[in-house]
């Protein structure tokens, strides 16, 4: 009997060292991770979990990424590896939300840069956030073909982490009145169209799609008497293009073909103001052809930025 007593409690001393063992290792590792490691940091990824995910167009989805830890209380120092489990979430709940709110670390016009594991390899792209709160910010993705982050983000599930570091860029709003952008780009500007409230902006807005994003929120901001906007639409299928054709019946106000150096000249009205700096969004060849046609114009490259 004795001997049996002894085997049962030897049992339970083993069990007892090692649940001891196993919660002070989740212990150290989240305790590290709370001591290295910000709500967004400019030289370290941070865990961030994917809420919400919308498509608004073809090709264009808007995903909505928090700083909490997801249903599972889940964070993560790696993209694969878990740290803390619901016990560890409730001893260190208050640490894990006494961090920095997002909407003071991402100023409008800056960047951060969006990182995931792909076939065991990591991929990082940069974004611009379209809304940015305390803890949670949303960045609208154009899905390319053979694009990795994007295709990968489109089939990522709701409470997957992603990781994301920043803010970086180093743009400034002050005396940028003058908005030149296609596309994509249109989201490297939004919040800085938004929040000045203090003077009027020009938007040049260049689209090879129907859909212009955040065509409401534009539109608001010029009842606001905050914007003056003049869209135009190119297409290389020219009057075949349907999305041209549509756009036309639905008196959509745009001009068609891209922005031209007189277009540049008659809508900005740049020498009637000094100092006036100019900002560019899009893509690459956009951006070249657009700067080069201010400098025909002779604005100083001091005062032409570029997403």
């Amino acid at each position: 009997m004795d001997n049996i007593f002894q085997f049962l409690f030897t049992i339970f001393v083993i069990f007892i060292i090692s649940f001891l063992f196993k919660l002070f290792t989740r212990f150290q590792k989240l305790k590290k991770y709370l001591g290295s490691v910000e709500v967004l940091s400019d030289t370290k990824f941070s865990p961030f979990v994917l809420k919400k995910k919308k498509r608004l167009t073809n090709n264009y989805f808007q995903y909505s990424l928090a700083t909490s830890p997801n249903k599972n209380g889940l964070v993560t120092t790696t993209l694969d590896q878990k740290v803390c489990d619901p016990i560890c979430e409730l001893l260190f709940s208050d640490s894990l939300t006494k961090k920095k709110k997002l909407s003071t670390i991402i100023q409008p016009g800056r960047h951060i840069t969006l990182q995931m594991k792909i076939n065991q390899k990591y991929a990082s792209r940069t974004y611009c956030p379209v809304i940015v709160k305390e803890n949670q910010m949303d960045l609208v993705i154009q899905t390319i073909d053979n694009g990795k982050i994007s295709t990968s983000l489109e089939d990522l599930e709701l409470e997957s982490v992603v990781h994301l570091k920043g803010a970086t860029g180093n743009f400034s709003p002050e005396n940028t009145t003058n908005f030149i952008v296609n596309g994509y780009g249109i989201c490297c500007v939004l919040r800085v169209l938004q929040n000045s409230k203090d003077k009027k902006l020009r938007l040049m807005y260049q689209n090879d799609a129907r859909t212009y994003l955040f065509n409401s929120q534009l539109e608001q901001l010029e009842k606001n008497n905050q914007l003056q906007i003049q869209r135009y639409y190119h297409s290389s299928r020219g009057s075949n293009d349907n999305n041209f054709n549509e756009a036309k019946e639905e008196e959509i106000d745009f001009e068609w073909g891209k922005i031209s150096k007189q277009n540049l000249f008659d809508f900005l009205i740049y020498k009637k103001e000094k100092n006036v700096r100019f900002a560019i969004a899009g893509d690459p060849s956009f951006k070249k052809r657009i700067y080069s046609k201010l400098m025909e114009l002779g604005i100083d490259t001091n005062l032409i930025y570029r997403f």
